[in-house]
């Protein structure tokens, strides 16, 4: 399980590519992150949530445990991170609007499948 906290993840980008073949790749490169839930809102909006337990709580549990078994109660505590993806068609292209947080990861596949395609600027 990925423990840390996300990185801010915004940015907006056109694109030359026709809107269907943005949304298949991002989808295709996003849906291979462990960890992360892949949401479609609508036709053209994607939300990536990763769901995981902070270091702090695992760290509180472990002492916790030596002296109270309620200790253990805190890994229930979970952190969340949304990042919401946006295509919209235009002229010549698509615009891609990346905003929320996210792991490292997440930021990382975005960036491939971005620099995998035509960008302008």
């Amino acid at each position: 399980m990925a423990m840390g906290k996300g990185v801010t993840l915004a940015g907006q980008v056109k694109v030359t590519n026709d809107i269907d073949e943005v949304r298949q790749i991002l989808l295709g490169s996003l849906s291979v992150i462990n960890g992360s839930d892949i949401q479609l809102a609508g036709e053209n909006t994607m939300i990536v949530n990763r769901r995981y337990i902070p270091t702090w709580a695992i760290v509180v549990a472990v002492i916790g445990f030596f002296f109270f078994f309620i200790g253990l109660l805190v890994l229930l505590y979970r952190e969340n991170e949304t990042c919401t993806i946006q295509l919209r068609a235009v002229e010549g292209g698509t615009i891609v609007t990346i905003s929320g947080t996210g792991d490292s990861v997440v930021g990382e596949r975005l960036n491939a499948a971005l620099s995998s395609l035509n960008a302008t600027a």
